[in-house]
């Protein structure tokens, strides 16, 4: 096969294909590292949200009502049904990463036209084009795959906080996290150029959001899980620029950006820096000054933008939700560790605990920090019905009547104080022993450092 655009630093890689060994030149050691997650991608693409498969999801676009925007046609908020979901077709510049199916939507719940929820669908991440056109199932969503009503969609449900919000749900079907814009130089099945345009999509949900909405909203909260995690954090501050509210948080549900190694262990790289470069991310203008820089020069880290985000709004609360021992966090982090020839290809449940850890530590240095996390290796609540049985103890914590404490305030009921409001707080929350960094075994513990941690609303605008 052709090696344009995969040549570079670090020689020859032999890889199993169709059967046969096919010899790759690599670009960068980072791209291949997510050739390990072949053997999981059909969990990996639907995990993030517990979503059916294809025809599942063509039956509910099926019977969903849609509205398609022109000159002619606002698609305006006022002319949905309340409460039920509707596919919102933007066109222009949007589209789906194959030219089969390139249509491109985003999903609404009409509620409270002051409140406003905007949610980053997960859904996994095609990098190259092994990835996009060998591997099947691709380990991405590669066509619109609604949110079906559970979790923190749950209209009916009386304990979801969000019940009465207008939700924008930004549908990812670019496999690019949502922060995209680039032509690649390889063909899909019908010989058009893939293009993967995730900045695009959520760009247009965000016009029509800001067309539609209050022009000053009482509470405003952006999440996401997985993959939509890492793009809340990358259009936080882009969403707080054009929408203004009293009441402001981030929710960052099952990514947290633990990723292997350092800048000095990778030859200067970040392991997430080629991957973010050769998506195109650097061009949309999401990223400002040292952030930029580090984005062209492909040693950009995850956790880079969520601290800078943290501290240009000082007065938002920023929620991070994750299982002490997140199965998918835990893949991913062993692939890039094992191609990148970085430690941590064995990565165990402790070990990646003992990451986390140290990664919520550093945010933790901002006031506006606040973290919840659960015994276990769920990947993913808000988007599943465990959203309203887990706690600190478990997915299923709610249900269990042993280890009951202060701790174990169901997950629902801690991400309902979100946005804070005056005379309220909400506090980091963890079930186990509260251990120093040289006692960590395992993962029953809790790290003191994180402890007795808490967000009070400030009457400042953010």
């Amino acid at each position: 096969p052709t090696t344009e655009g995969l040549r570079g630093r670090r020689g020859m890689v032999w890889h199993a294909a169709s059967g046969a060994l096919a010899r790759l030149t690599l670009r960068r050691p980072v791209l291949i590292a997510f050739l390990a997650w072949a053997c999981i991608g059909h969990q990996l693409a639907l995990a993030d949200d517990g979503e059916g498969d294809a025809a599942d999801a063509g039956a509910a676009l099926r019977s969903m009502e849609s509205c398609k925007m022109s000159e002619q046609e606002a698609c305006p908020l006022a002319g949905l049904i309340w409460d039920e979901p509707a596919m919102i077709y933007p066109g222009g510049k949007t589209r789906c990463i194959f030219s089969s199916e390139p249509d491109y939507a985003f999903q609404v719940f009409r509620g409270d036209a002051r409140k406003l929820l905007v949610f980053f669908q997960g859904g996994g991440i095609c990098w190259n084009q092994l990835s996009t056109m060998t591997y099947r199932p691709t380990p991405c969503h590669t066509s619109l795959v609604p949110q079906p009503s559970q979790g923190l969609f749950d209209r009916a449900s009386d304990a979801n906080p969000f019940r009465h919000y207008t939700v924008v749900h930004i549908q990812h079907c670019s496999g690019d996290m949502h922060v995209g814009d680039t032509e690649r130089w390889y063909t899909d099945e019908k010989g058009a150029r893939v293009e993967q345009r995730g900045y695009q999509n959520a760009l247009a949900a965000l016009d029509w959001t800001t067309a539609n909405m209050n022009t000053h909203l009482e509470d405003l909260v952006v999440g996401g899980c997985s993959a939509g995690a890492l793009a809340a954090q990358f259009w936080a501050p882009r969403l707080f620029s054009r929408l203004q509210a009293i009441r402001t948080a981030v929710l960052a549900d099952s990514y947290a950006g633990v990723f292997p190694g350092n800048r000095a262990a990778s030859g200067g790289l970040s392991t997430e820096g080629g991957l973010l470069h050769d998506f195109g991310t650097c061009e949309t203008g999401l990223l400002r000054g040292r952030l930029l820089t580090a984005c062209q020069g492909e040693t950009l880290a995850v956790a880079d933008v969520f601290d800078v985000a943290m501290q240009m709004f000082p007065a938002v609360a920023f929620a991070g939700v994750n299982s002490k021992a997140d199965w998918l966090q835990i893949a991913v982090y062993r692939a890039f560790a094992r191609e990148s020839l970085l430690p941590g290809a064995d990565l165990n449940a402790s070990d990646f605990y003992v990451a986390l850890n140290l990664l919520l530590e550093r945010y933790n240095r901002n006031p506006n920090y606040v973290s919840y996390l659960v015994a276990g290796n769920t990947h993913c609540f808000a988007t599943s019905t465990l959203f309203y049985s887990a706690d600190a103890r478990g997915p299923n914590g709610t249900q269990s009547r042993s280890g009951a404490s202060e701790a174990s305030v169901p997950l629902a009921t801690w991400v309902g104080a979100l946005p804070v409001r005056p005379g309220e707080v909400v506090e980091s929350r963890c079930h186990g022993t509260l251990l120093r960094r040289k006692s960590w075994s395992g993962i029953g513990y809790c790290d003191a450092a994180l402890a007795g941690k808490a967000f009070h609303f400030s009457e400042a605008p953010p």
